[in-house]
């Protein structure tokens, strides 16, 4: 769990604007901190609260195994800025070795706005996944060891289109190479991107878990006006109930959504009722 408002597990109270962040550290518990020991790659703490990488060659490593390979269930959750790439694409987070077409890639693709998923060539991705470069979105990757993969963008659902058919076997056979940024080193697909809060749990997580996730770091980082964490068509700010897809509105405010209650307006009068009379059951 890697959170830029809590960089130093001290609330940054070693850092200021425009910091070189070399070490950033897991809140989790576990100690998988993200490192850097090359100065001419390290990123920096942006006035924006997030973590800015660069587009020449900034990364941060993880110690092996911290995103689960082989046939292991995950979850990654990544708030980040993406602006758009000066080449075809960048990497965002990397796991695994490429050489050897063992690894796990989260990318985005400047044709389309496509957000991609490059896992020992079963690659995935969904198209126009994001609406602009330049906004803060929170993405989340799922992989159930049964059922397979599932994109969402800001709470929603994306259509996954495979490249191919296949089995749910070991698709990332290595625990190496654990990146955020770009594995590769020819600074061709480093990204331009500011990290807010990173994520990644080893299961698949249900979708009440990821809503309550997504409401987390919704308030968190001011996203209401675009997120829609419960994924039921109305975003946050808009959604009396933000954590539960079956209801949205309240218009007697009693705590009870339209959809459960049977007297919406409170007027005495049940919906049936006022819906057999032809009057409003929320006036």
């Amino acid at each position: 769990w890697l959170d830029a408002s809590n960089i130093d597990a001290a609330s940054n109270a070693t850092f200021t604007d425009g910091a070189s962040v070399s070490e950033w550290k897991d809140l989790s518990g576990n100690n998988n901190n993200a490192t850097q020991t090359d100065s001419t790659k390290v990123p920096v703490l942006s006035n924006t609260g997030m973590i800015d990488f660069d587009t020449v060659n900034d990364l941060l490593n993880l110690p092996d195994g911290t995103v689960p390979y082989g046939n292991d269930s995950f979850t990654i959750i990544m708030t980040l800025k993406l602006n758009e790439p000066a080449a075809d694409h960048y990497e965002v987070m990397v796991a695994g070795e490429y050489l050897t077409n063992q690894q796990n890639i989260i990318s985005f693709y400047k044709n389309n706005k496509r957000f991609y998923n490059a896992w020992w060539s079963h690659d995935g991705y969904t198209d126009n996944a994001i609406s602009e470069w330049g906004d803060i979105y929170t993405i989340v990757l799922t992989y159930d060891n049964t059922s397979g993969r599932e994109f969402y963008v800001d709470g929603s659902k994306k259509t996954l289109i495979v490249n191919d058919e296949f089995g749910y076997g070991a698709h990332n056979g290595s625990s190496k190479n654990n990146v955020i940024g770009s594995i590769r080193h020819d600074n061709i697909y480093q990204p331009d991107m500011e990290i807010a809060e990173i994520l990644v749990f080893d299961e698949s997580l249900s979708e009440s878990e990821l809503t309550n996730i997504n409401y987390y770091l919704s308030k968190k980082w001011g996203l209401e006006s675009k997120v829609d964490s419960d994924d039921d068509g109305t975003l946050d700010e808009l959604d009396v109930f933000p954590m539960d897809a079956t209801e949205f509105e309240d218009t007697d405010s009693d705590g009870t959504g339209n959809n459960a209650d049977t007297d919406d307006d409170n007027d005495g009068y049940s919906d049936a009722v006022e819906t057999a009379a032809g009057t409003s059951t929320i006036d």
